[in-house]
């Protein structure tokens, strides 16, 4: 391969990167905001109706207006979804031009815990936006313990004062990234947890290394418990 032909790949890589890190939070917050929409706007709109009903002074809505308004958080959600599929499938477009193994040997990391996501776990959440611990919050809590920390300092703090089951850390974060993170808790003795890698750009390259160094595997933001499981399912039976 040509040396000019490897910077193209490289630089098309970084575009990508780019791309994606510049969309991954805007459509997470596009998301939470079609969430609460759809949470709240038919207990809204109930309530007006019945004040209406009621004969009190209020701003009236069209039947026009009230079917678009009620039907808005449904449209927000669905091309919000398009959209990150579209990304996913980009992503994914860059990620299998790279001969990279998507899974660490397992002579490369201690013996670890086999997880299950039906199962009971305590989870560490190490992520320094807010929007994003919030996404994961959301969706982990209801079954699982969850803790957060804001960086990887953190994270080695509450590992050693706790054993997780399963770590979805990220790999860029100030005071700490994840990769240094990583490093430090599987020094520690309890350490048996699963690391999952968050990201919100192609790794490329780095994966291999990244493997190599403790993490299980990756998953991009905003966290998806489908994309979770499966990488978890594929990770035991590739292990």
């Amino acid at each position: 391969m040509s040396a000019s032909h490897t910077e193209n790949e490289n630089a098309m890589a970084k575009v990508s990167a780019q791309f994606i890190h510049d969309i991954a939070t805007p459509l997470a917050v596009i998301q939470l905001l079609a969430n609460t929409l759809e949470t709240y706007l038919p207990d809204l709109l109930s309530e007006h109706q019945e004040l209406k009903n009621l004969g009190k002074e209020i701003v009236d809505i069209s039947s026009e207006d009230y079917d678009l308004i009620k039907g808005s958080a449904t449209r927000i959600k669905a091309l919000t979804q398009q959209v990150n599929k579209e990304v996913k499938e980009y992503w994914q477009k860059i990620e299998s031009q790279k001969s990279v193994e998507n899974f660490a040997a397992p002579q490369a990391i201690k013996l670890i815990t086999a997880v299950s996501l039906d199962n009971n776990l305590s989870i560490l959440v190490v992520e320094d936006d807010a929007i994003h611990q919030k996404i994961a919050s959301k969706l982990l809590s209801n079954q699982h313990q969850v803790d957060l920390a804001a960086n990887g300092q953190e994270a080695i703090e509450l590992c050693r004062k706790k054993t997780y089951d399963l770590i979805l850390m990220d790999l860029h974060m100030p005071v700490m990234g994840g990769e240094q993170a990583v490093a430090e808790i599987i020094k520690q003795e309890t350490f048996s947890a699963v690391i999952i890698g968050l990201t919100n750009r192609p790794l490329g390259s780095e994966k291999k290394q990244l493997l190599q160094q403790g993490f299980t595997g990756f998953i991009e933001k905003p966290l998806n418990l489908d994309e979770l499981k499966k990488l978890i399912e594929d990770w035991l039976i590739n292990r």
